[in-house]
């Protein structure tokens, strides 16, 4: 591979990585992580246990990490390293993609605007497996486009199908809703209308790829309810999306998104074959045909109409662009979750598509390289000027949300800050109290936290069960202080701890959805 082609897919890659590793241990664990790491920490043995009461679907990502704590340790950088790797591959076969399908500029700026885009930081600095996720549906894709727009050996057409059906079935193991971009997948097969055996090729990857995932949706259907609390989408979902991917920042979501429609609205291939043209005539002569810069065919160049056929066939006119990539990839997969969500069960969710996002870069990479293409014969130096000011853009005014997204209160709520109250107030032999008892994930991300502590008298045995009305009142009866971890409200044991008339509340701490209360026994 020439030097030029590998700084193509490694400078994206080492970009994303630099970002990804940039604070990565700024913020605080929030609570998705704090589960990641409690259960990351438990042994092998307890985590069927565990899982048959929440997070099944979660499960492999859960061993996976179980394997990286036994090694690095339990750390923010230990844990989130493996989502900014993926971030990093991620970026790598993104601009590989691009490179495939139109030109290596366009994989180039590709790769880079996934890369500077603050939402790819954020989860590239998450211990939960929505970068991992990602990095296998870029890979998936990459693995379709490559194989059906292949000419290849019968013989060993199979091997690049069988790589893509791993991918989907571990992306699918990862997180169940990762399928959604079958629909997707099925919509670029539909615009590149492949032969009979190319279709049946597919549906019999995409079918052992669900075989092999379906054991686990099933299972992990007595868990719908987990996930109750995701809202019906509306307008708000619209605003929490622009600022979630652009950092709210009105003047780069114009930019990249206006770049997105250029290089949607182009129907060039990476061979150009006269996917865009103009037929001119002279006051003499025969009409000429005007071929966009990159063509294998000359620019001006003379053609009669038999020229012109071949040029045009059904069979180049079929092959995969950027477009018939990327628009299936960006609307397909969310729109089903939204239509899904609006008129039954809400399942839709920002970071469930967040792999949808490298669609988005990828098609603004396409609009940069069509742009510098149309420049180029106009201003010499428009191939530096044009990228660099846009990806400046991107950078000046998505900077300050990617220094925001590494501050310690960044993240939903602060387990660290939690941590370390209790840590700096509490006195050797205090209780604690976990409200519900699943709440111990908060404090086990900071261990030292609770070194001291009592974390048993209080909560009942296992990893879920809660102490009866009449056991608190008994066990709380035998206690001087206690230290209440409670969820963003009220209830169950915590209100009986805070209506017990042997204690009275003496301090009170709120990091957004969770609390801690210190109770101590009143004199008598």
């Amino acid at each position: 591979m020439p030097g030029s082609s590998r700084l193509v897919v490694a400078g994206p890659a080492v970009i994303a990585m630099a970002l990804g590793l940039w604070r990565i241990d700024g913020p605080s664990y929030w609570a998705d992580e704090g589960v990641s790491v409690a259960i990351a920490s438990r042994s092998l043995a307890d985590l069927p246990t565990i899982l048959a009461h929440m997070d099944l679907a979660h499960g492999l990502y859960y061993v996976l990490l179980h394997f990286v704590a036994a090694v690095a340790g339990t750390s923010e950088l230990a844990m989130r390293l493996p989502s900014a790797l993926a971030t990093a591959a991620a970026t790598a076969v993104l601009a590989m993609l691009g490179r495939r399908l139109l030109s290596p500029e366009a994989g180039l700026f590709a790769g880079l605007i996934y890369a500077l885009l603050p939402v790819v930081s954020r989860y590239a600095q998450e211990a939960r497996q929505y970068a991992l996720v990602t990095a296998l549906m870029v890979g998936a894709t990459y693995l379709l486009v490559m194989t059906i727009d292949a000419d290849r050996d019968r013989r060993y057409r199979w091997r690049p199908w069988a790589a893509y059906t791993i991918v989907l079935a571990a992306a699918g193991w990862l997180h169940l809703y990762a399928l959604f971009i079958l629909p997707a997948h099925a919509v670029i097969l539909l615009w590149r209308r492949p032969r009979a055996a190319g279709w049946r090729d597919w549906i019999v990857s995409a079918g052992v790829a669900g075989v092999l995932v379906a054991p686990l949706a099933l299972a992990a259907r007595t868990q719908f309810g987990l996930v109750s609390w995701i809202p019906r989408p509306d307008l708000g979902t619209v605003r929490h999306l622009g600022w979630l991917v652009f950092g709210g920042n009105p003047v780069a979501i114009v930019a990249v998104l206006a770049l997105a429609v250029v290089g949607l609205s182009r129907r060039r291939h990476r061979d150009g074959l006269a996917t865009q043209w103009a037929i001119r005539r002279g006051t003499a002569g025969p009409p000429t045909l005007d071929i966009v810069p990159g063509s294998r065919l000359p620019r001006m160049a003379t053609l009669d109409v038999a020229t012109l056929e071949v040029a045009l066939t059904p069979r180049e006119s079929a092959r995969l662009t950027v477009r018939t990539v990327a628009l299936p990839w960006l609307l397909v997969p969310g729109g089903l979750m939204v239509a899904i969500s609006l008129i039954g069960p809400p399942i839709f969710y920002p970071r469930y598509v967040l792999h949808s996002v490298a669609a988005l870069a990828l098609a603004a990479g396409a609009g940069i390289a069509y742009v510098v293409a149309w420049a180029a014969s106009r201003m010499p130096h428009a191939r530096l000027l044009i990228p660099a000011a846009a990806l400046a853009v991107l950078i000046v005014f998505t900077g300050p949300a990617q220094v925001a997204i590494r501050q310690p209160f960044s993240r939903p709520d602060n387990l660290r800050a939690l941590a370390y109250t209790l840590r700096d107030n509490a006195r050797p032999g205090d209780a604690v109290l976990y409200v519900p008892a699943g709440n111990w994930m908060s404090t086990l991300p900071y261990p030292d936290s609770i070194a001291r502590l009592d974390t048993r008298s209080l909560n009942a045995d296992g990893f879920f069960g809660e102490l009866s009305p009449g056991q608190l009142h008994r066990a709380a009866g035998r206690l001087s202080r206690i230290w209440a971890v409670e969820g963003a409200t009220s209830y169950g044991n915590g209100v009986q701890m805070r209506d017990d008339p042997r204690f009275r509340r003496i301090g009170y701490w709120s990091f957004r959805t969770r609390q801690l209360s210190l109770y101590e026994r009143v004199p008598r």
